[in-house]
């Protein structure tokens, strides 16, 4: 993610997290009113964290037991319901992003 590339470029450092896991791609849920419940995300070596939004911080918080409560939805569940076409059910979020 770094360093010298096969383009010939040489790139600068991915973002991270804060840890020295570096972040891929985020997934929001977002619910039927288009707002944020939790996300997903992707990190190299395809490992996976979860965050759920809090009101009162009014931000993504994590931790142990973050998602425990959090009503479970289907990715883009805004975009599925506003559609009036065919719906394509793929196995993650990426096959969602890329079917969209």
């Amino acid at each position: 993610m770094a360093g010298d590339c096969k383009c010939g470029a040489k790139h600068g450092t991915a973002p991270t997290n804060g840890s020295s896991k570096i972040l891929l791609a985020t997934y929001e849920y977002r619910d039927e009113e288009n707002k944020p419940l939790y996300r997903v995300l992707r990190y190299v070596g395809k490992s996976f964290s979860q965050e759920r939004w809090d009101e009162k911080q009014n931000a993504f918080v994590s931790g142990e037991g973050t998602m425990r409560g959090v009503r479970r939805i289907p990715y883009r569940l805004p975009e599925l319901l506003a559609s009036t076409g065919p719906v394509f059910v793929v196995e993650g979020e990426k096959d969602a992003d890329t079917a969209w």
